[in-house]
């Protein structure tokens, strides 16, 4: 007995010591990791910096991986808790089993608070709410407490793929570059020896160190004081530093892969046969029935804006997805083309990087986030992105347009670059016949007409909203580009038809629209209204100088704007009119001509931008022309008395 409670005695002190010795070890963890923390002054202009990002990707012969990601994150200002301070991991429960190894915040006093059970949630992604198909898709969130100034997140997590993407293969993309910046950041890969590793990297010129033992080969990089990705307006999206890394050899296996999974869920059934027929009954040649079927798919199965790869590359059944009237981008692509064939046409998915551009030196599906459908015609390719659901058959979204595009066709792939639309076919057409009295009046019929990305964004906007809304949203515009103006009246083409472009008539009147004097009336040629903020032309080039490309504000797209302007003025004035103006520039041009018609002023004005994206060594050029534009637009018309 006494032996027995010795042994109980010796047990507790043993127990008592390893908790203590442990509590010193947190203790002087928390006290190194505070001491060692850098400040705001090392960051004047971050709301916070990671401190640390390390990534371990261990990754099995069969495909499977085990990734545990640790980071610890200082908070400075608001807009840091914003950024950190809800963590969003999203996973699929099918492929993936994730684990929070660690969170906590760690106080400036050195305490630290781990979240409650119930600040820890697995929840459907908002935009998943009404697709029961995509149940397996869950957001982990983690609600981290007692955040603060100078409070630092430390946070361990480790995502399992219990099952491959790609059978035997592995690949994967590791992001160098956040909106804060980084202290130190690690990526470690660990392959077995016999796999093969191949990696790209963008912006970055920090090769691994590689180390090996008898089964595994090991690529490490490290990478420390990395900027912040600094928002600039207009910039691309796909921007920042990476690391891409793969298995996998040629483009052919990733297409053969994809095929594999793609070709079997092209079937129809009796369902999708009656609604080809009512679709193309009456239509007699194969463009108007693909258009048929295009309009549908795009227009009435709703798009689920997952971005591809998240829960898996298989799309779902035609069958499903017609069922369902929802889908995914892979999943209104294989709709449409179980479609196709019933009618004879033969189409293949293809993969892209929408915003982006796809680095062919390495192969591998990590690097698409979209699906499209693509039907070849002889040495021709005709495009179609089925989750474009106000873009008219024959169009393309500015996203797709000059993508490299991989075209899965079965054994093998092949990159096509999409075609790129001329400035002519993206119009934005501003037609304005008004009228002004002797007592400073106008009146005024717009005609305003729209083809490729400016018809889809006007649409896309018209559609969401009732009439009232409509006309909240044309009132709002009317009183930016001509304060106190009137709306009278107003109408629009047909909103749903795809094959209509989109225009609109208004009419409208300014109760004192110029300036006048004892003998002279003056004002500007009206401006542009437009549904986008490009009326503001000027707002698009403030900087003088960029730090990434330049984005083509909301269409994304080579563009053309027309201003043509018809001005009927009061008897018993001279007509002074400004002189006609011409630039062009590599990124685009600017014209505009003014003529006098008896008591009439016409001008007209064309805008055009030759490419989507300027590069930060052509942004002074654009910045010249559109200031140019502004400038010559603002131009004052002069009346004097007979």
């Amino acid at each position: 007995m006494q032996f027995r409670y010795r042994l109980y005695l010796l047990i507790f002190l043993v127990g008592m010591i390893v908790l203590f010795t442990l509590q010193g070890v947190i203790a002087t963890e928390i006290e190194e990791i505070l001491s060692s923390a850098p400040s705001a002054t090392d960051y004047p202009e971050a709301g916070a910096v990671v401190i640390r990002h390390e990534e371990k990707d261990l990754i099995k012969a069969d495909g499977t991986s085990i990734t545990t990601v640790h980071r610890l994150i200082k908070i400075f200002e608001d807009r840091g808790k914003k950024e950190y301070g809800e963590i969003r991991i999203p996973y699929s429960t099918l492929l993936q089993k994730i684990t929070i190894n660690k969170a906590r915040t760690i106080t400036p006093d050195g305490k630290t608070v781990e979240p409650s059970p119930d600040a820890i949630n697995d929840v459907t992604p908002p935009f998943l709410l009404d697709a029961p198909i995509y149940s397996d898709i869950k957001w982990r969130t983690i609600s981290m407490p007692a955040l603060e100034k100078n409070a630092i997140i430390d946070i361990e997590v480790t995502i399992e793929q219990i099952e491959p993407y790609m059978a035997g293969y592995f690949f994967g993309e590791f992001g160098t570059q956040e909106m804060e910046p980084i202290g130190e950041s690690q990526l470690i890969v660990v392959v077995p020896r016999e796999m093969k590793f191949s990696y790209v990297m963008r912006d970055l010129n920090v090769e691994p160190e590689e180390t090996s033992d008898e089964e595994t080969v090991t690529y490490s990089w490290e990478i420390k004081n990395i900027p912040a990705l600094v928002e600039e307006p207009l910039m691309p999206e796909d921007m920042g530093a990476r690391i891409m890394f793969s298995s996998i050899s040629t483009w052919n296996e990733v297409a053969r892969w994809f095929y594999q999974l793609a070709s079997p869920q092209i079937q129809s059934d009796e369902a999708i046969k009656a609604k080809v027929e009512e679709l193309t009954r009456n239509k007699e040649t194969p463009p108007e029935k693909i258009k048929a079927i295009y309009n549908f798919v795009a227009s009435e199965i709703r798009y689920v804006g997952l971005e591809f790869g998240i829960g898996g590359y298989r799309p779902h059944a035609a069958q499903e997805t017609f069922r369902n009237r929802y889908g995914d981008c892979k999943d209104k692509t294989i709709l449409f083309l179980t479609m196709l064939k019933e009618i004879g046409v033969t189409g293949y998915p293809a993969l892209i990087r929408a915003f982006g551009e796809t680095d062919t030196r390495l192969a591998s599906p990590g690097q698409f986030n979209h699906a499209i459908a693509v039907v070849p015609q002889g040495e021709d390719y005709f495009w179609f992105d089925p989750t474009a659901e106000t873009c008219s058959y024959g169009d393309l979204p500015s996203a797709d347009q000059g993508r490299e595009v991989l075209i899965t066709m079965g054994e093998e792939g092949k990159f096509v670059r999409t075609p790129v639309f001329p400035p002519a076919h993206n119009l934005e057409k501003f037609t304005l016949q008004a009228v002004i009295q002797e007592d400073g009046s106008l009146k005024g019929e717009i005609e305003m007409d729209t083809t490729g990305a400016y018809s889809a964004i006007y649409r896309s906007v018209f559609k969401r909203r009732n009439p009232e809304e409509r006309q909240a949203v044309l009132e709002s515009i009317l009183n930016f580009v001509y304060p106190g103006a009137n709306l009278r009246k107003w109408s629009t083409s047909e909103l749903t038809d795809l094959n209509i472009p989109i225009s609109l008539k208004i009419s409208i009147e300014h109760p004192h629209y110029v300036e006048t004097s004892e003998d002279m009336i003056f004002f500007k040629v009206p401006g542009r209204l437009s549904l986008l903020p490009t009326a503001n032309l000027a707002s698009w080039v403030g900087k003088d100088e960029r730090r990434y490309p330049f984005q083509l504000d909301y269409i994304s797209s080579t563009s053309r704007l027309e201003r043509k302007v018809e001005i009927t003025l009061p008897e018993g004035y001279l007509i002074r009119i400004p002189k006609n103006f011409s630039m062009t520039t590599p990124s685009g041009s600017f014209h505009s001509n003014y003529e006098k018609v008896e008591r009439k002023i016409i001008y007209n004005g064309v805008l055009e931008f030759n490419y989507p994206i300027i590069s930060t060594a052509e942004y002074s050029e654009l910045k010249k022309l559109i200031n140019a534009a502004v400038q010559e637009e603002g131009r004052q018309i002069v009346l004097l008395k007979e």
